[in-house]
């Protein structure tokens, strides 16, 4: 009698114990997917039905790298709907993150060219900006002031309302320029010329260009004459820029076109009138190329800042050796970091020469490999210094 009671307990405690396991795995469960809209991703959610979603399981809230700042979660993929976190889940969902943006407006003085609307640009995206045109004229580039002396920097991202002044110049006479299939072998514009407007076509400048052809600025070393060409607009169609090309040139700002992959050593060297040095925008700049003889690219004693782009992804040694008053250099590749690929034996690139800048800016991205990179290639003293001045943006 005892022996059947106590089995009738134990298949009754068993039952008990089926039936609860039964109501804790029972269903059925449904899905709630997230579509962060370009912020942090968020697992898929299990929910049981007639359950709510749990607000921690959407906790923290995503963020987003390009400034916006997170509102909530909408049902559907326009944003209209908030989501309510009470109601309970009776299908599987799909839930959309929503952000707010804070935009800024670009106005256009387009100085007698055809008027173009404003843009409205998201804090923190770059001005991608298309050149306008204007017959008979040569777009040169977008300034921020009327007087034509502060480029615009299409790796700054937009931060305030601007207003963008277009410049233009008339183009030289053909007569001035021999272009042998695309490389420009000489320009003879008149004295007393100012700006050169080298004509679309051209792809190659070659080695010592302006001491070859005289333009110079006169009482350099070995040159006492030149006719002082202050500024030459190059083409887009530019791919090469030879050794030597601009050396002792008159020319107060250069601006890089696009095609543009490298610059060899000694090609703005003396430039001692150089104040604006920039790149076009969607740049293809790879490599800033040093030699034996530890010879510097730009040697600009009154260059204060420089932004290279983010195609940027080689330097070599004392390439900038000749820039004594840098105060702010920016390395704007964030994809990997800019690689030292030339230094001196048992260490050393001096990228100023003996000067350091008061600032290195690179992406927060890649600070910490930027500054491994010149571990590999730095002695102590070099390194030190190089690395206090290293900063993430």
């Amino acid at each position: 009698m005892n022996y059947i009671l106590k089995r009738s307990t134990l298949f009754l405690i068993w039952l008990t114990v089926l039936q609860s396991c039964e109501t804790l795995d029972t269903g059925p469960f449904h899905t709630v997917t997230f579509h962060s809209n370009g912020g942090t991703n968020i697992a898929p959610a299990k929910v049981r039905h007639g359950e709510p979603l749990p607000k921690s399981r959407v906790y923290p809230d995503p963020i987003v790298s390009d400034g916006g700042r997170f509102l909530g979660w909408y049902t559907d993929a326009e944003l209209q709907q908030p989501y309510d976190f009470d109601q309970p889940v009776v299908a599987d969902a799909q839930l959309y993150a929503k952000w707010f943006y804070n935009t800024f407006t670009i106005h256009f003085v387009m100085n007698g060219a055809p008027e173009i609307p404003a843009k409205e640009i998201r804090e923190g995206h770059l001005p991608a900006l298309d050149a306008p045109t204007y017959p008979d004229h040569v777009f040169v580039n977008w300034y921020l002031d009327e007087a034509f002396t502060d480029l615009l920097d299409p790796t700054v991202p937009i931060t305030e309302d601007l207003t963008l002044y277009a410049r233009w110049v008339t183009p030289s006479p053909s007569s001035w320029f021999v272009i042998d299939n695309g490389t420009l072998t000489m320009c003879t514009p008149p004295n007393g010329t100012d700006v050169v407007v080298i004509p679309e076509g051209v792809t190659t400048i070659p080695d010592w260009f302006v001491l070859a052809n005289g333009l110079n600025e006169p009482g350099k070393p070995g040159f006492p004459t030149g006719k002082n060409i202050r500024e030459f607009i190059l083409p887009t169609s530019l791919e090469t820029i030879g050794s030597g090309a601009f050396k002792f040139a008159a020319i107060t700002q250069i601006h890089i076109p696009p095609k543009v992959r490298q610059l060899l050593p000694v090609t703005f060297e003396g430039c001692d009138r150089l104040t604006s040095f920039t790149f076009a925008a969607g740049s293809q700049l790879e490599r800033l190329v040093d030699n034996a003889g530890n010879e510097a690219i730009i040697g600009a004693p009154q260059l204060t800042q420089i932004s290279f782009p983010p195609s940027l992804q080689y330097v070599g040694k004392y390439t900038l050796a000749g820039c004594q008053a840098l105060a702010t250099v920016t390395f704007a590749r964030a994809e990997s970091p800019v690689i030292f690929d030339g230094f001196l034996p048992g260490g050393g690139v001096w990228l100023f020469g003996g000067h350091f800048p008061s600032k290195i800016r690179v992406p927060n991205a890649v600070k910490e490999a930027f500054v491994s990179e010149m571990r590999k290639v730095m002695q102590d003293y070099e390194y030190d210094n190089m690395k206090a001045i290293v900063e993430g943006y």
